[in-house]
């Protein structure tokens, strides 16, 4: 178990992707600032900016926080963008989240806690609903787990990018064909805010947004790629949940903003 009070530099990573929410931003940079002064130092958190039209810039933080910008325009990046904050990570392990997961001090500090000798583990983390109304089961996006081990699946496969959904499940077959463990962490909540960034009911906890596919993205991944898609729902993740395209960071990017904290002892 790792002390939060004996650690000063940055020992967890949290990547996190973004795009046209400045007001989401806010919220989770004040929540942010809330962290105990050992706990931020603690932490380098990465916000990769997936070409927002307007570019995400911040004032002031008194945190390890760096942004990165896409600079190409790539309808759906996610695959990319997440891939970008894992190359960029630093830190043998790292957090994986959405926008719309809020990351408490609570959180980070039982992070921190978590066992970390096992560099085949991937955490799992339930949370629940902002209302406080009801627990949500476990986000295919939403895991703890190695840079070794991400890098060793190759990442997030980014024929995906340029359609909506499906990466998560292709990206967690492949890591649990590696021997990565999937454990439920219960301990650790986040919070689910809805699109006007008020606290939002989940009324189907357990169900999933299929996945849309546009010919756009399909196109695309066609001819990076070479293989037969289909638009059918799913296609992309199931049937090829055995097949990988290990071309990765196929964009351009540079690093917007870097700021860096570091904890004086009094």
């Amino acid at each position: 178990m790792l002390e939060v009070e004996d650690i000063q530099v940055p020992h967890l990573t949290v990547v996190m992707t973004y795009f046209n929410n400045p007001e989401m931003m806010k919220i989770h940079l004040a929540t942010w600032h809330t962290y105990p002064t050992k706990l931020r130092a603690m932490i380098q958190f990465i916000v990769v900016d997936d070409h927002s039209e307007v570019p995400l810039e911040i004032d002031e933080a008194v945190l390890n926080l760096t942004i990165l910008r896409v600079d190409d325009d790539i309808t759906w990046n996610l695959p990319g963008a997440r891939n970008l904050g894992a190359d960029y990570c630093k830190t043998d392990w790292f957090m994986m989240v959405d926008t719309d997961m809020l990351l408490t001090a609570e959180m980070a500090k039982r992070m921190l806690e978590l066992p970390t000798d096992d560099p085949k583990k991937i955490y799992n983390m339930k949370h629940q609903d902002a209302c406080m109304l009801q627990k949500i089961g476990h986000s295919a996006n939403m895991m703890y787990l190695t840079k070794e081990l991400f890098w060793k699946c190759w990442g997030y496969d980014e024929d995906f990018s340029g359609s909506y959904g499906g990466q998560e499940g292709h990206l967690r077959s492949k890591l649990f064909r590696e021997g990565g463990q999937r454990t439920l962490e219960h301990l650790v909540t986040l919070t689910n805010f809805g699109e006007d960034n008020s606290p939002r009911i989940v009324e189907d906890a357990m169900s999933s947004t299929p996945a849309m596919k546009t010919e756009e993205g399909l196109e695309r991944a066609r001819k990076i790629s070479g293989r037969k898609y289909n638009n059918t729902l799913g296609t992309l993740g199931t049937i090829r949940s055995r097949q990988w395209n290990q071309d990765v960071l196929r964009f351009k990017w540079h690093v917007s903003q870097e700021f860096k904290y570091v904890h004086k002892h009094s």
